[in-house]
């Protein structure tokens, strides 16, 4: 779930169009791989749903980490 939270998030900063540099050192996957730890890797069993889930759920983290970032 990890790698997986951390491919959500890249994708998400890319397509975002944000900083190159910021988005190789990692800063736009953290939140992203947090997020993928704890739904995927703590509170449920794995299965498609949970996936689809965890999918939205580190796409949303990456998403609003960047409207708190450069609209607040």
């Amino acid at each position: 779930m990890t790698i997986y939270g951390s491919l959500v998030g890249l994708l998400t900063a890319l397509a975002l169009g944000l900083p190159a540099e910021q988005i190789y050192t990692g800063i736009w996957g953290f939140n992203a791989v947090t997020v993928s730890i704890a739904m995927g890797g703590m509170f449920y069993v794995f299965n498609t749903r949970v996936w689809i889930m965890t999918g939205v759920a580190a796409f949303t983290a990456t998403v609003l980490h960047a409207a708190g970032e450069y609209c607040g």
